[in-house]
């Protein structure tokens, strides 16, 4: 049985490109759409779903907009943006509205959405041009990488990543090859977008949908005022326009899986499974007494064992095995009997533990075919030019935010001096790293005239804003600040209480062919953006919280088909909490 435990935030693979550095575009005709298959990679067994027929193109586009960066005078000018489309069959194409869609990240391909072209298509009527483009920097739109100096390779000390010690060497190829790097940025991949829209679509009416990072290109397009864009949908959102309190920061990742994490073990009182193994303590105090056990005896049985597969201190490496499912709807129910057992830790408890952690720690470490599509430097280079908190936080500072976390994943304060070396930062924060002091570039690029400026949205657009409220990666409060800073009458938040990260794919309802999410966005194109007329019906058929674990589920991670190992467990279902 495969099982995969975490979701991924990128998807990749091995696929040829063009550099911004060649002056030609081999195996591509640009501007020009050509037959191609709709799924870039062989499901190799893991899905159903068979292929579909679509077209792809690449056009070219300015390295530097104007305004935002020149490009110097010894590169190519231009780079490759990749766009995949499925065309209206229903009537002309020519004249029918247009669908764009824009994939999260930063640093993920296209590749993550290509199973919504056919759908989308499909549900509605093919009487839409359904177009995904990839972001500039990733898979065929002139990925960004360090190849050129053994960087971003298998070979390299951290992989794909650009580890801190790397940064020199990379950062002298980038300014060689690119010259700035706000090529990259936001705001260029926005005007991507604009440029497609203008130059390469019908000038019929057209919809913008984006999620995660995707959310974030968006609100920098709606800045840009495409006239012909008269809805946008944002899934998950990265609010970057706000007020500084209510503003997304990738810095405060931590505190934000901490706030959602103690959201989910609230529930388990609300579940009378759950409830029943937590009777005297709470499953969240529960587990931050196992924290603090863990810090104080790190050579106990448990604790040793988690040490020995995170290869982490034992409470960092809790943390983040906790972290890894809580975005999986799946998995996250395993949050309460892991506690439990990880807290007890009785002989019978070991081999379950410790089935869970090899299973666990083997996937997440697991090298995915995709991975080569995506763009961790890219990842890095927007993250830490855009969404990181000024002034820095300090290291201690990012430890405590930490460590008061019950839940966590991948810790933000193990990245600072990551940042540190990109930017070159010259403060009390960065010095005593000691990692800036290189003669190139930093890779990263200043705020440009649309950072932090909130778009006025036109009298002939509307936005549909769609949040999870257990989304660990874009917590809902980010999508509720931006819907109320918008200043407009035509706009619409919704809300699933109990979903996670992406709405299109976390609200399941009974056809288990498409989510609710999916038919919030056909109803809102079919209805030409009309909010009036969006048909919320399946709001209701989506399934309530429930912390009930699959047999099947339990038996593969912990060799057990009793999730707790007591036989106090209550057996059977537990009650669904409906959402509002």
């Amino acid at each position: 049985m495969h099982l995969r435990l975490v979701l991924s935030i990128a998807a990749a693979g091995v696929i040829g490109r063009a550099s911004a550095a060649s002056n030609t575009t081999a195996g591509h005709t640009l501007a020009q759409w050509d037959p191609c298959q709709g799924f870039t990679f062989d499901a190799a067994g893991e899905s159903d779903v068979p292929s579909f027929n679509a077209e792809c193109m690449v056009f070219a586009a300015p390295l530097c907009y104007p305004g935002v960066c020149e490009a110097p005078a010894n590169v190519n000018p231009n780079i490759e943006i990749f766009v995949k489309r499925v065309a209206a069959t229903a009537g002309d194409a020519k004249n029918a509205p247009n669908l764009l869609l824009v994939p999260g990240g930063p640093g993920v391909s296209s590749e993550t959405l290509e199973s919504a072209l056919d759908l989308l298509s499909a549900k509605l009527g093919g009487a839409v041009n359904v177009y995904l483009m990839e972001h500039r920097g990733t898979g065929r739109s002139t990925r960004l990488d360090c190849v050129a100096s053994q960087s971003t390779t298998t070979g390299s000390p951290s992989g794909l990543q650009v580890e801190p010690s790397e940064v020199p060497a990379c950062a002298q190829v980038l300014q060689e090859t690119y010259g700035s790097l706000a090529s990259f940025s936001t705001t260029s991949g926005a005007m991507d977008l604009a440029t497609f829209i203008s130059e390469y679509t019908n000038g019929a009416p057209t919809f913008v949908f984006g999620r995660s990072y995707g959310t974030a290109v968006i609100q920098r397009l709606m800045q840009l005022n495409p006239p012909t864009v008269t809805g946008y949908v944002l899934d998950s959102v990265m609010a970057t326009a706000v007020a500084p309190d209510k503003k997304f920061y990738h810095s405060s990742r931590d505190t934000m899986f901490g706030e959602v994490g103690e959201q989910f073990m609230n529930l388990c009182a609300q579940d009378s499974n759950c409830a029943a193994q937590f009777k005297d303590k709470s499953l969240s105090a529960t587990l931050h007494d196992l924290l603090a056990k863990f810090d104080s005896d790190a050579s106990s049985t448990c604790a040793a064992l988690v040490a020995e597969y995170t290869k982490k201190s034992p409470s960092a490496g809790l943390r983040d095995q906790l972290g890894s499912i809580l975005n999986n709807q799946n998995l996250r129910s395993l949050i309460a009997p892991l506690v439990y057992r990880f807290n007890r830790c009785d002989p019978s408890d070991v081999p379950a533990l410790t089935q869970f952690l090899q299973i666990n720690t083997e996937e997440e470490s697991r090298t995915d075919v995709n991975d080569a599509l995506a763009s961790k430097l890219l990842t890095n280079v927007i993250f830490f030019s855009e969404m990181w908190e000024t002034p820095i936080p300090s290291l201690a500072e990012l430890q405590t935010r930490f460590t008061t976390a019950g839940i966590s994943n991948q810790a933000v304060y193990e990245s600072l001096s990551w940042f540190c070396a990109y930017s070159k930062e010259q403060s009390a924060q960065c010095e005593e790293f000691g990692v800036g002091s290189y003669n190139a570039n930093g890779i990263i690029y200043p705020h440009d005239q649309y950072w932090d400026k909130l778009a006025t949205v036109p009298s002939t657009a509307s936005v549909l804003l769609l949040a999870g409220g257990l989304d660990p990666l874009t917590p809902a409060k980010y999508t509720k600040s931006l819907f109320e800073a918008l200043d407009t009458p035509n706009k619409e938040l919704i809300v699933f209480d109990y979903s996670s990260h992406s709405v299109i794919a976390s609200t399941p309802i009974g056809d288990g062919e498409t989510t609710c999410g999916f038919n919030l966005l056909i109803s809102y194109v079919a209805g030409n953006g009309n909010l009036n007329s969006l048909d919320k019906s399946c709001m209701a058929q989506v399934a309530g919280f429930d912390m009930a674990l699959p047999p099947d589920t339990v038996s593969y991670l912990f060799g057990t088909n009793d999730a707790y190992g007591s036989a106090q467990a209550p057996t059977g279902q537990t009650e669904q909490i409906t959402p509002a």
